[in-house]
């Protein structure tokens, strides 16, 4: 009718090659089912027609006895992995070259290792790496430990010892790293006048300092204690400004005294200030200073 089954292996036993080939060729004449009018177009026969298609494809299963029998899938065989066969040499000899070489006798080449780059460490630059990796371990842990012995100080609120415990200028990486830390938890409101005039003289041991790193963070860190503290000292100079000396009481002289060692240093401090590249990131600070030290 309008429809084309035929199994395999009847067409493989040659019983009902002729019915197939009796019902196809009517159907695909008058157009038959767009089944097999697909087929036949998504399939187009390489040579002759469709019979003669069915009649190649069908001899060699016949001499066989039909399709092979499908396995249990438990009893399926498989095939074992095919041996790997180097090409010839070039000069067609035999020998070893000739010979099959399975996947797991394959000498590793150097090709999977990855290329040397430009930056790739030879071995004398690596030996002296690690030749100075002792040394830099133990300047390492020795900032660490000076590091914690300034928190402690922080901690018990003794900053004024600080000064005492570091060994400059060995020591100014640990203290750029203390102020650091200060500034960058805003935990400067904590200081107080004795704490100004404390850090003063450590940061302008920091602004002779060779590394830009460590100038930096000092004109940092005398900016906050500029701004924290420009506004005493100045009230205190100017109200003290017109009392004798020997008028003034025990509280007020202490504070006046300390106010002046703070302007000292921070004239000492605008005297070193840097006229390069730095000097002219931190213009803004140098005319804070300058407008502090004229009204004092």
């Amino acid at each position: 009718a309008g429809s084309y089954h035929v199994s395999l292996a009847s067409v493989a036993s040659g019983d009902c090659l002729d019915q197939a080939v009796g019902a196809a060729t009517p159907n695909a004449r008058r157009g038959g089912s767009p089944e097999l009018a697909d087929q036949t177009r998504i399939f187009p026969p390489v040579g002759g027609d469709l019979a003669d298609n069915l009649a190649d494809y069908a001899a060699p299963l016949a001499l066989q006895g039909g399709p092979p029998a499908r396995q249990p899938r438990g009893q399926r065989s498989r095939t074992p992995s095919a041996e790997i066969v180097p090409p010839a040499p070039l000069g067609g000899g035999g020998g070893a070259a000739s010979r099959p070489v399975s996947g797991g006798d394959l000498p590793r080449s150097a090709d999977r290792r990855p290329a040397p780059t430009e930056h790739s460490l030879s071995l004398s630059q690596m030996g002296a790496l690690a030749a100075q990796h002792s040394q830099m371990l133990s300047i390492l842990q020795r900032r660490l430990e000076r590091v914690r012995r300034l928190k402690d100080l922080w901690m018990r609120g003794n900053v004024t010892r600080i000064g005492a415990e570091l060994n400059m200028p060995q020591d100014h990486a640990v203290f750029c790293d203390f102020a650091r830390a200060v500034m960058r938890q805003n935990l400067d409101a904590a200081l107080n006048l004795d704490a100004c005039q404390a850090l003063l003289p450590i940061l302008l041991d920091l602004l002779g300092s060779k590394y830009d790193d460590f100038v930096i963070t000092a004109l940092q860190f005398i900016e906050v204690l500029l701004q924290n503290f420009s506004r005493l000292i100045i009230d205190t100079r100017q109200s003290c400004a017109g009392i004798p000396e020997r008028q003034l009481d025990l509280p007020r002289e202490e504070r006046l005294r300390k106010c002046n060692a703070c302007h000292d240093h921070f004239r000492e401090v605008l005297r070193l200030l840097p006229e390069d590249q730095i000097g002219s990131r931190f213009s803004g600070f140098k005319a804070s200073l300058q407008h502090f030290l004229q009204n004092c």
